[in-house]
Order: C-alpha cells, then sequence, then structure tokens
C-alpha cells in the first residue's frame, strides 16, 4: 500500500512539474525576441530541458499511466491530439480533452496547444 502511495504522489508531482515548464516556456516564448541574450542562453536551456522531460517523464511515463499505452509520438501534446481526435466517448478522448482545456489551451500565446 505504501509504494502505491509513493507512486501516485510520483506521477502527481511529475505533473505538477511539467505543467511548472509548460507555463514558464509559455510566459517566455512571445518575449524571445526582447531577451538580452544571456537570459535568451538560460530560456532556450530551460527549453530542451522541458522538451526532454516531456519525452522522458510526461510522455513514457505519466502518458503511459493515464492512457494505457506506449507512446507513439514523442511529445505529449502530439499524443493528446491524436486522443483528442479519438470518438468523445473514449475515456482517452476524455482525459486528453480536460488536460488540453483545463491545463495547456488557457496558458497558451497563440490560444490553443491542442
Amino acid at each position: 500500500m505504501t509504494y502505491f502511495i509513493y507512486a501516485l504522489l510520483g506521477l502527481y508531482a511529475a505533473i505538477v512539474i511539467g505543467w511548472a515548464l509548460y507555463l514558464a516556456i509559455m510566459h517566455l516564448a512571445p518575449r524571445r525576441a526582447e531577451m538580452n541574450p544571456v537570459v535568451r542562453t538560460h530560456a532556450y536551456a530551460l527549453l530542451y530541458f522541458a522538451l526532454l522531460y516531456d519525452f522522458l517523464i510526461l510522455n513514457v511515463i505519466v502518458g503511459s499511466v493515464l492512457f494505457w499505452e506506449w507512446p507513439r509520438e514523442w511529445l505529449l501534446t502530439a499524443r493528446l491530439k491524436r486522443h483528442h481526435a479519438s470518438p468523445p466517448e473514449s475515456k482517452r478522448y476524455k482525459i486528453s480533452h480536460w488536460i488540453c482545456e483545463n491545463m495547456l489551451n488557457p496558458f497558451d500565446p497563440k490560444g490553443g496547444h491542442c
């Protein structure tokens, strides 16, 4: 029972960290042209870390648990888009729709992330 609780806490922490990275990148993206070169370098380092985190942690581990399948895509957003195109009554659609509409789309400067 203890391992199950630790696993749930680990998944929750992975999701929150991934979401915080997403929020940071979405906040920095529209301002990259006006950044100082030192700040831009750090912003790109954060972006590359976030992409690696997205693939390894969010897509491979968290996404596999949420959707009960191995990933076919490199990033979680592509996976969410694929499931968002599935029938609305499926569980995968409902999960992807909730994540897109509540956690990602409201914070994308372009208006719709997935």
